[in-house]
């Protein structure tokens, strides 16, 4: 299976390069890409997660996108990170479209994280 994700990874890496420079590390038993030290997305087992946040992650349901779930010590863990199928993966426009808006809410909670005084997204006036 690692042959698999490895073929997924540097397919990505080609599609996801808009993003910046995109670079790989161990995640969840699996591989996440980052950009611009930003993980937006995960690949496990050769299939493709996107990353979601609040504001996108009802655009990924309404698609019909299901969330990547792993074991953790047995129990079963769902992520908030929503598989390509390959009807995505073919789609050039819409991928970018939502590899972008991956990649924004990922940015945008590891900024407000970052943010002195913030609070969950919200900072201090």
């Amino acid at each position: 299976m690692k042959k698999v994700s490895e073929h997924k990874i540097m397919q990505a890496r080609c599609r996801f390069d808009f993003l910046g420079q995109i670079t790989v590390r161990s995640q969840f038993g699996g591989y996440g890409l980052l950009a611009n030290n930003i993980m937006f997305a995960v690949v496990s087992e050769g299939e493709l997660y996107l990353r979601a946040n609040d504001l996108v992650e009802n655009l990924f349901r309404t698609r019909g996108m299901v969330n990547l779930v792993y074991a953790k010590r047995g129990l079963p863990v769902s992520l908030r990170y929503y598989w390509v199928d390959s009807a995505l993966w073919e789609d050039d426009l819409a991928l970018r479209h939502f590899a972008k808006q991956s990649y924004k809410g990922a940015k945008s909670e590891v900024l407000s994280k970052k943010v002195p005084g913030s609070f969950e997204g919200f900072t201090q006036s």
